[in-house]
């Protein structure tokens, strides 16, 4: 709906003639307003789209040399003017040569304007086109915004307005999340025009403030470049995403009304859709209670109606402790359950998220996500022994360092019964449960405490322990019998040798060469 070049050639009275039609399709090229002027330069009051009217005056004697209409004529298509006019018989009598060849070099689009055909009746007539565009403009934008408007009426708001925005624009239109998420994609976007569009994206959230942007994508010959306009959605500090649209030429005035109407309704899309999202939290809380009271039954027939994914059987439990970035975590296990993830979590207490999912996804799931609190997951269980699970889980959790995560059975894995043996407290009490024969290797300078610990290593085999001691077996038994007078108990109770390998452990006293 743009007036052309070609549309102000076109005069009804008597169409003015092309000498240079410039490059392919010039004679397209929209034209915003028609001026005239005289000066040698006259780019600093011109802008792209202002067509160029002259009589030639700062040609003079000396002044029309081939290089200065080169520089002339450069100058005005660096600066955006479509098109020049060139009114003979005022000061010249015909369009100097040199003008036409320089103009053809460039590509720059030339017409004659005759004597009898005055500058301001070219003026006129490109000013009654535009305001005649204006209008229809304006016509076209009120149909399209009320188009826009209704379409939010539809079931799906979201994309229903995008999808009319696109429509009526004619341009790819995409909408990214405050994650920078794809919500809604219409239209064609290249891979590394979407990748931009992504990043700067991401730059004007992070601002948090209402903004948009215009970014030039200059792509490999001969694909043309992509004009990207961005514009935030939400209000400021509670943005919820940028609508992005390509295409090869900026906004207009009437295409900028759409565009507000689209951002405004895709707003309130956004926002019903954040409430929407507060409420499937608090049924997945819901959820988490009640199947921790027992009522599975009733959670399975109410999960689908409710939004909620249960995940399959068994489940691990997972607790993680601490105040500081529980919100945040909330919010990333609402998106994954947004993902698709099947996951049952609640903020059960202040300083306690708890959570399950199913057993072989519950893991990556866990370390993905990236927290400063400390996690604890509990072994595979049935939802009959919630409970019992978010019991073992929460005592994970709190072995667990910040941002750290304990796995119940890989505990196990890794040392048994032995790795619950850590800390300071274990420690003094191990050296205490050691210390008479310590005290007694130090008093008497024997060796006692290795003794003893080469001989449990092997379950009390005295021969397989002497060798591995480098002693005589008898010396091995000898000493044997020796510590269990020192410690005044009876090391053929399993009981004891149980202690006392863990006090070993613990203590870090069992000799290199023992295991």
């Amino acid at each position: 709906m743009r007036i052309t070049v070609a549309d102000v050639l076109r005069r009804p009275e008597s169409p003015l003639a092309v000498l240079v039609e410039g490059a392919p399709g010039a004679l397209d090229a929209p034209v915003l307003w028609v001026l005239s002027s005289d000066l040698s330069d006259p780019t600093p009051f011109l802008g792209r789209g202002h067509l160029l009217l002259t009589t030639g005056g700062q040609f003079g004697p000396g002044a029309a040399s081939p290089a200065n209409l080169d520089a002339y004529v450069e100058r005005l298509q660096r600066a955006g003017v479509p098109a020049v006019g060139f009114g003979v018989r005022v000061v010249h009598p015909q369009v100097p040569a040199a003008l036409v060849e320089a103009c053809r070099r460039h590509g720059l689009p030339l017409f004659q304007v005759p004597y009898q055909v005055p500058f301001i009746a070219v003026i006129r007539h490109a000013a009654e086109l535009i305001d005649a565009a204006g209008h229809r403009r304006g016509s076209w934008a009120l149909a399209a915004a009320r188009a826009v408007s209704l379409a939010a009426l539809r079931p799906e708001p979201l994309e229903a307005v995008l999808g009319e925005l696109y429509r009526r624009l004619e341009r790819a239109v995409v909408l990214l999340d405050a994650r920078g998420r794809t919500v809604v994609s219409r239209g064609v976007v290249p891979a590394e025009v979407a990748q931009v569009a992504r990043t700067e994206a991401a730059a004007i959230l992070a601002r948090g403030r209402r903004s948009s942007a215009t970014v030039t994508v200059r792509r490999p010959a001969p694909e043309p470049s992509t004009l990207l306009t961005m514009q935030t959605v939400g209000r400021d500090g509670e943005l919820r995403g940028v609508l992005v649209l390509g295409g090869d030429h900026g906004l207009d005035a009437a295409d900028q009304t759409v565009v507000t109407t689209a951002v405004a309704l895709a707003g309130l899309a956004m926002e019903h859709g954040r409430e929407a999202q507060r409420l499937r939290g608090w049924l997945r809380t819901a959820a988490w209670r009640a199947l921790a009271a027992g009522d599975i039954a009733m959670v399975r027939r109410a999960a689908r109606a409710a939004g909620v994914r249960l995940p399959a059987e068994p489940v691990r439990v997972v607790v993680w402790l601490g105040e500081e970035g529980a919100d945040d975590l909330i919010t990333a296990l609402e998106n994954a359950c947004d993902d698709g993830a099947a996951v049952v979590f609640a903020k059960s207490a202040p300083g306690e998220v708890v959570a399950c999912a199913g057993a072989e996804r519950c893991l990556p799931l866990v370390r993905s996500q990236a927290t400063k609190l400390g996690a604890g997951v509990s072994e595979p269980v049935g939802f009959a022994s919630l409970t019992a699970g978010t019991e073992r889980a929460r005592r994970m959790a709190r072995r667990a360092a910040p941002g750290g995560v304990v796995v119940l059975d890989e505990l196990g894995a890794e040392g048994g019964l032995a790795t619950l043996l850590s800390g300071p407290d274990a420690g003094d009490i191990a050296r205490a449960n050691l210390r008479a024969l310590t005290d007694h290797d130090a008093a008497h300078s024997t060796a006692l405490l290795a003794a003893v610990a080469y001989w449990l290593a092997v379950n009390g085999n005295a021969e397989a322990a002497a060798r591995r001691a480098g002693l005589h077996r008898h010396t091995l038994r000898d000493r044997i019998v020796r510590a269990g007078v020192v410690l005044g108990r009876d090391l053929d109770d399993p009981d004891v040798r149980a202690d006392l390998w863990l006090s070993l452990r613990t203590a870090r006293l069992v000799p290199a060469g023992a295991v």
